[in-house]
């Protein structure tokens, strides 16, 4: 991990608990940087306090599906697996994730909140689809249909 305040590289070495279990996604956090999650292929998520570099493994989603991609939003983030699932986690919740959004049956490719955190973009690989969420009350907004080579990137401004 390099860190631009100090100009200095940390080796950050993370293990998971089985040989078939690796990295699959990773994200720091929005305001500070100061937090870092990452997501495995089991639906494991691990947070690190990049001030310490204490691990908290509690993190998991239910089900063993790959953790495809994190998104920060302020100081809750969201995750996108390949089942089609939106999760998000608060990270000062004893629950692993505070709700999900199911509407999806594809791999989530990516995943974008709107500037003032009441949206979020769920850009869908094999549809070519966007979903936006009302983050407020949990109920998709706008459905939109893009092209069929699918979704790797979404942004709202």
């Amino acid at each position: 991990m390099w860190n631009d305040n100090t100009s200095k590289a940390h080796n950050l070495e993370v293990y998971f608990n089985s040989d078939s279990c690796f990295m699959t996604s990773v994200a720091t956090s929005q305001n500070d940087g100061k937090q870092l999650v990452i997501g495995s292929n089991q639906g494991k998520m691990m947070m690190i306090d990049l001030e310490n570099f204490a691990k908290n493994w509690r993190m998991a989603h239910r089900e063993q599906k790959r953790v495809v991609v994190i998104r920060w939003c302020g100081n809750v983030f969201f995750s996108g697996t390949d089942d089609g699932h939106v999760y998000l986690h608060d990270p000062r919740a004893s629950e692993p994730y505070v709700t999900q959004f199911r509407h999806h049956s594809y791999e989530i490719g990516s995943l974008q909140p709107s500037p003032d955190n009441s949206l979020l973009a769920c850009g869908v690989r094999e549809l070519g689809e966007v979903l936006i969420w009302d983050l407020r009350e949990r109920k998709i907004f706008e459905q939109l249909s893009t092209h069929k080579s699918g979704n790797r990137n979404v942004l709202l401004v």
